[in-house]
């Protein structure tokens, strides 16, 4: 537990800090005070900082889509899609990070395997599949070739049987 001076120093000094950062480069109008949670809930001091008597405080240690967030908050990283607890200490910039979960990963079965199913943004044509002319997006390289393997897999046992 931080005693109320490290907490007046971190809040009048790194959450004032971030709260201005984070408001200049995305236009937003957020608070300190929204940054600071009181016996774990968000406090509601709007124009009146806290006092931090001595009681439980904690303090937000990103702001991640407009919302403040603490230690032990989950949030997903965009590209790789974990799922990361906050830590103490640890930087976060709002640009890797979301409060999103991803979604699930849609899957079709081909010959007992399960595979990625194709997306619909086809604006993903560095993952292209094309067969016969018909094109096919995937989210990643590996889906891509996945499904292509396994459609190979099964061409070739075709092929092969007599």
């Amino acid at each position: 537990m931080k005693t109320q001076r490290e907490l007046n120093l971190e809040y009048w000094g790194r959450v004032h800090d971030m709260c201005d950062a984070y408001n200049k480069q995305h236009g937003t109008n957020i608070k300190p005070q929204q940054c600071v949670k009181h016996c774990g809930d968000i406090c509601n001091f709007k124009n009146v900082h806290p006092m931090f008597d001595g009681q439980k405080y904690d303090l937000a240690v990103a702001i991640i889509e407009d919302t403040p967030v603490f230690v032990w908050d989950k949030i997903y990283h965009k590209a790789q899609k974990h799922c990361v607890p906050i830590l103490e200490g640890a930087f976060y910039h709002p640009s890797y990070w979301t409060l999103t979960p991803p979604k699930e990963k849609r899957t079709f079965n081909l010959n007992g395997q399960q595979l990625p199913c194709p997306s619909n943004n086809e604006f993903c044509d560095t993952y292209l599949l094309d067969i016969l002319g018909e094109y096919y997006y995937f989210e990643s390289m590996e889906d891509r070739n996945n499904v292509a393997q396994a459609i190979n897999i099964l061409f070739n046992n075709a092929r092969d049987k007599e």
